[in-house]
């Protein structure tokens, strides 16, 4: 029987024989240190995304267009709610902690300093919710109650990222990928306990609210020893971070969210739920990848000064793999929508255009990496291009919602055009700033 450490030794060998032929010289000590982590990243990861998409294609299976869309309409909204709840801590104290390295009094002094911060901005943002509840319906052309779902879903997702965050800065990454393999199955087990009793949304709703509240107290209890005093200096550091992760998610949303509410409010909530369903056989697959590599690429990067030699690599890297990953992802795509039964009708240009997104941005998310690691100079330029990009993103659509053009078609092309400017701008930042 083959150890697995003599398997990992050869995957190395033969990574290091392609970095070689790629790149004309051999792996650095980072390189080795990034396909470690991870190494435990994919196996861990692999097996939680699979149980995830599992669980989404069961419950699109299961509950039809229109109750998926309710689900994937409450999420929607959870992550508006995500970015007055969490103010940008999770990737401020995932930065500062990774930075800190070895010094425990620091690394204390941001946790602690940080969980004050998310649990007082959910205290106070929560009963603002409720209290708008019927101006919120309306701006999302939802039901009260699906809003109310929305609002306390929205909780445990914050937590969960928090935590993963800050964990991710500390490098735990064994733990982590551990936590999200249990998190599947918990998440799965509950999804079917609780679907034959409801057979409705909240069936999925409850899955992943009560795995992500599961996930937080595991990280709780693993990190319980950088918990210390409130410090206002440490607060006010991650703030001058934080501040442009604000900005940055407020673009992000428009992008990456902004596509669902549209074709919710104009082509309602069945063809959200058909919709979701390509997003989640191409976008989200390709997501579980992106996650996994940022989860380790981001905090590798941060520490990293001379970032131009890598984005070489990268862009080599895209030359050669753009073309064959959109094959790919359609291809997976077009099995995973399969599953997702009849009621999904599979359209091939549809799904190229999702494939398409897909694959570009998992691109973009690297060149972002290096970005947003480098320092606050090169996050102010990239979230300037983001936001130009953005606007004119806005303005596309209102073009479209004007002239009665909305389809899954166009908002998607739009999507492609922006994916391909956001990744030259990127480009363009790292060559001058980076």
């Amino acid at each position: 029987m083959i150890s697995s450490v003599l398997v990992t030794q050869k995957i190395y060998r033969l990574v290091g024989i392609v970095h070689l032929r790629l790149f004309g010289h051999e792996m650095g000590q980072e390189m080795r240190k990034f396909l470690e982590n991870l190494s435990w990243s994919f196996f861990f990861f692999v097996i939680a995304a699979g149980i995830m998409f599992a669980i989404n294609i069961l419950a699109g299976r299961w509950l039809g267009p229109e109750e998926y869309g309710k689900y994937n309409l409450a999420f929607l909204m959870a992550q508006v709610f995500f970015i007055p709840m969490m103010l940008g801590m999770d990737v401020a104290t995932a930065r500062a902690v990774s930075i800190a390295k070895e010094n425990k009094e620091k690394i204390s002094r941001i946790i602690s300093g940080s969980v004050i911060v998310v649990l007082a901005s959910i205290a106070v943002t929560v009963p603002l919710l409720f209290f708008w509840l019927n101006r919120v319906s309306d701006f999302f052309s939802a039901t009260s109650d699906v809003v109310f779902v929305a609002i306390l879903l929205a909780i445990p997702i914050i937590l969960k990222a928090f935590f993963d965050g800050t964990v991710r800065g500390l490098h735990l990454f064994r733990f982590q990928a551990m936590v999200r393999m249990i998190e599947g199955i918990a998440g799965m087990a509950i999804f079917l306990a609780v679907f034959f009793l409801l057979r409705n949304h909240l069936s999925l709703v409850f899955s992943v609210a009560i795995s992500a509240m599961l996930v937080s107290s595991m990280y709780v209890l693993r990190i319980r020893e950088f918990f210390s005093a409130f410090n206002f200096g440490s607060v006010g550091e991650l703030f001058r971070y934080a501040k442009f992760v604000i900005i940055g998610s407020i673009v992000a949303l428009v992008l990456g969210y902004g596509d669902r509410y549209v074709v919710n409010r104009y082509l309602g909530i069945e063809e959200l739920g058909v919709y979701s369903a390509y997003y989640t056989a191409t976008i989200l697959v390709v997501g579980q990848f992106i996650a996994m590599f940022a989860n380790v690429f981001f905090p590798m990067i941060a520490r990293i000064g001379e970032k131009r030699e890598i984005m070489k690599k990268l862009d080599l890297l895209v030359l050669i793999g753009i073309i064959p990953a959109v094959a790919g992802i359609f291809m997976v795509g077009f099995l995973i929508l399969k599953l997702f039964g009849s009621a999904y009708v599979v359209d091939p240009f549809t799904l190229f255009l999702f494939g398409t997104v897909a694959a570009l941005q998992f691109v973009v998310s690297f060149y972002a990496g290096m970005v947003n690691a480098h320092d606050e100079r090169t996050y102010f330029w990239g979230l300037t291009f983001f936001a130009m990009r953005a606007t004119v993103y806005i303005a596309y659509i209102v073009v479209l919602i004007a002239a009665d053009s909305v389809t899954v078609s166009a908002i998607l092309a739009g999507l492609v055009v922006n994916y391909v400017v956001d990744m030259l701008n990127l480009r363009y930042i790292i060559r001058k700033y980076a």
